[in-house]
């Protein structure tokens, strides 16, 4: 943590005021702060959550506070292309784009009762929380910039108009009526993966179904491990996870065949045309995470190829082995490098 910023003063008086107040149960497996004192409580332990924000807020986060001004700026745009009364998703990636330092102060709220049940000392605490906040700010991060490239490219799409999908009574995606987009959510099915909305792109005259999968799913596409028998508990909506995202996009002619992506039971469904990855430039080195990459393009099959977007900046040629048929773009907050690949999709369609 940087010095001269308070967190040791506040974390301090945080443990004097639960010392000095013998009701409030603070230990492994239990905590219990009486009524009268939890504005009291909250307020010491708010105090120290915004301190170890402030001690630890720097550029090795990455640029959150661009990525902030760029996602409202386009939130705020789609919205309006689309007459949406709003974009969902989960409340701490919700806080950390429209104010970062809050969001990350959501994100050590569980650590910091943890090390309070503990009874870690400064030193512990303060190592702890740095961490957990290094992570969390990459987590948030990489997420946020996902969603903000998912909006982007709707917007780069030329949309003019947008559709929910649900399933018909014979389990059958169908268009209806759409008040807001949340990457992940699906209709409740045991077994069926189907796109989570959908736009009309005046650029390439077409319907394009999206779909946001976690990168958990997409693990389960590749796997493709059958339940030993057919799942009765309804799964599919993944909007409140806050893991790191792929895209899936379709292109439709017209609104009568909306695809099942997949049928993660019997593993039939509908070859995508595109899918879009994120990743740092970093990762480009990474064996494993381009093994993951190959993995994914050769489970799901993409009819037009894939897009790798490099989050943060540049990268050397010929340090990564991307595999055939992925095309990797340095984007960055760039965004006539995404218009270009947007351009040639276009001109394939």
């Amino acid at each position: 943590m940087r010095e001269g910023i308070d967190w040791e003063k506040q974390y301090l008086k945080l443990g004097e005021f639960i010392a000095g107040h013998s009701e409030i149960v603070i230990k492994k497996g239990e905590v219990s702060v009486p009524q009268n004192l939890r504005s009291d409580f909250y307020r010491h332990f708010d105090d120290v959550r915004r301190a170890v924000v402030l001690a630890n807020y720097s550029s090795e986060f990455l640029d959150a506070e661009a990525l902030s001004r760029k996602y409202v700026q386009l939130e705020k745009e789609i919205r309006e292309l689309l007459g949406l009364e709003a974009i969902r998703m989960p409340v701490d990636l919700y806080s950390f784009l429209h104010n970062p330092k809050e969001g990350l102060a959501r994100a050590i709220y569980s650590p910091l009762f943890e090390s309070l049940q503990a009874e870690a000392s400064l030193e512990e605490f303060g190592e702890r929380m740095a961490n957990d906040l290094q992570s969390a700010a990459e987590g948030l991060f990489r997420l946020g910039y996902q969603f903000w490239a998912a909006l982007l490219l709707i917007k780069l799409l030329e949309p003019d108009e947008a559709f929910s999908v649900a399933l018909d009574q014979d389990h059958r995606p169908c268009a209806k009526g759409i008040k807001d987009i949340s990457f992940g959510r699906q209709v409740p099915h045991q077994t069926l993966r189907i796109p989570e909305f959908l736009i009309h792109s005046r650029k390439l005259n077409q319907y394009v179904a999206f779909k946001m999968p976690p990168m958990r799913e997409m693990e389960m596409y590749v796997a493709r491990d059958k339940p030993p028998i057919r799942p009765r508990k309804e799964t599919g909506d993944t909007s409140t996870v806050l893991d790191s995202r792929a895209l899936i996009l379709c292109f439709m002619p017209s609104l009568e065949n909306i695809p099942v992506l997949v049928d993660i039971y019997e593993w039939t469904g509908t070859d995508p045309h595109w899918i879009i990855e994120t990743i740092r430039a970093v990762d480009l080195e990474d064996a494993d995470t381009i093994l993951r990459v190959k993995q994914h393009k050769e489970a799901l099959n993409p009819k037009l190829g894939a897009c790798l977007i490099v989050m943060d900046g540049e990268y050397e040629d010929g340090r990564c082995h991307v595999p055939d048929g992925v095309r990797t773009v340095a984007m960055g907050f760039d965004t006539s490098k995404l218009q270009a690949v947007v351009d040639e999709l276009a001109a394939k369609v």
